[in-house]
């Protein structure tokens, strides 16, 4: 009877945790944190800004984001 499931001998469970690991990490980042690199340039060009100040700027906002979000309540 089980000699039909001879696929299962046969399938690498590599490839479900890539794509359980790829989802997981596509819904938890944020939305700002994918389109942030359409403004990197216009950030640069406005602030006269050095590329690595934009992202160490933008690194402290998202750290400071993530500490005050222990302070939120739902109650």
């Amino acid at each position: 009877m089980f000699y039909k499931w001879n696929f299962l001998n046969r399938f690498y469970y590599g490839w479900v945790v890539l794509i359980i690991g790829g989802l997981g990490v596509f819904f938890s980042g944020p939305g700002q944190t994918y389109s942030n690199s359409q403004f990197i340039d216009l950030y640069i060009q406005i602030f006269g800004w050095s590329g690595s100040q934009v992202s160490c700027v933008y690194s402290a906002v998202t750290l400071a984001a993530g500490l005050l979000m222990m302070f939120v309540d739902d109650s």
